[in-house]
């Protein structure tokens, strides 16, 4: 088992995670990971997190630019720009429109 963790800044779960409320940690892929980007964020550091999300099993993965509110959607077989400002996941999307970081 790895002693390195990775936490993104929001991520949503299917099922509910195993451990007592307020203690329970995701040891199961997510459905999706977001990571809203920072000043300090490099493209290769946010492709790493990507890399690793999917590698994981992860299904879905959203990089968000909080500025204009755009971003990427990726999965396992393709990425899409977020230009209009709705991510979405096979499950449900999010219009960001209004939204302010």
């Amino acid at each position: 088992m790895s002693d390195r963790f990775r936490l993104p800044d929001v991520c949503v779960v299917a099922g509910r995670p195993d451990g007592q409320f307020g203690r329970r940690i995701v040891t199961r892929p997510p459905h999706l990971c977001v990571e809203i980007l920072s000043p300090d964020d490099t493209m290769l550091e946010a492709m790493d997190k990507i890399r690793e999300y999917l590698n994981f099993g992860v299904e879905w993965v959203w990089v968000i630019d909080p500025v204009s509110l755009t971003g990427q959607v990726h999965s396992r077989t393709s990425v899409a720009n977020a230009d209009n400002k709705i991510f979405s996941t096979n499950r449900f999307s999010v219009d960001l429109t209004g939204v302010e970081f």
